[in-house]
């Protein structure tokens, strides 16, 4: 059973990931672990981003102190409120608006920090929509096939979502009639090119022109 996504009231089609696809949670994190850990490479903030992608993927990041800390923070609604949203995240989301209803946002933030992640929203205006989180029982390592298997159970509902992590693909069945609109990573781009329900989208302007094209046939 999958709790927190029985929600009467949502409107098909389109689902929103908040990390990395409105809110620039990998550029926070990578300058809190710079600032407080390590940087041997001395790359900038955005030099560490392009090489790596995700903190997980920095090599010298795996350390006990580092990990403890991340683990400790990233429950914490004051560490959570430092976090910017992306450029041009909102005016993304009103241009996609124009053309199809947005359901809900999908996301592997863990449900402990619900309340900060509604205000935020909020307060930069974003759609009042529900948000289906990872319940504090699942392993962060498995958000990505949790969030499948929720967007499968959601399949009369939610079938076309805007998200940053390919790895997403890898746990959607194909029998399900889903598509990604992938943001701003092709790093899987040549594994997934034979799947038509993977649009790759390199920069805002592309998901919401790739959104609008689909939704028009």
């Amino acid at each position: 059973m999958l709790e927190n996504t029985s929600i009467p009231y949502l409107i098909p089609w389109l689902a929103l990931d908040i990390d990395e696809t409105l809110s620039w949670t990998v550029w926070f994190w990578m300058e809190q672990m710079q600032n407080r850990f390590w940087n041997p490479e001395n790359l900038t903030i955005l030099e560490m981003m392009k090489k790596y992608r995700y903190t997980f993927n920095v090599p010298y990041r795996n350390t006990d102190e580092a990990n403890e800390w991340i683990k400790k923070e990233i429950h914490t609604s004051v560490t959570q409120e430092k976090i910017e949203l992306e450029p041009g995240a909102f005016d993304g989301v009103q241009e996609i608006q124009k053309h199809i209803p947005i359901s809900c946002y999908i996301t592997v933030r863990p449900e402990v920090v619900r309340e900060w992640s509604n205000n935020r929203l909020k307060k930069y205006w974003f759609p009042d929509l529900p948000i289906i989180m990872k319940p504090m029982n699942v392993d962060k390592k498995d958000g990505n096939q949790r969030k499948a298997r929720v967007l499968e159970h959601l399949s009369d509902i939610v079938v076309w979502i805007v998200d940053d992590n390919p790895w997403l693909i890898d746990h959607l069945d194909d029998a399900y009639e889903w598509v990604v609109f992938m943001y701003n990573n092709v790093s899987k781009k040549e594994a997934y090119e034979q799947k038509k329900n993977y649009i790759p989208c390199p920069t805002r302007d592309d998901v919401v022109s790739e959104v609008w094209e689909h939704f028009s046939i």
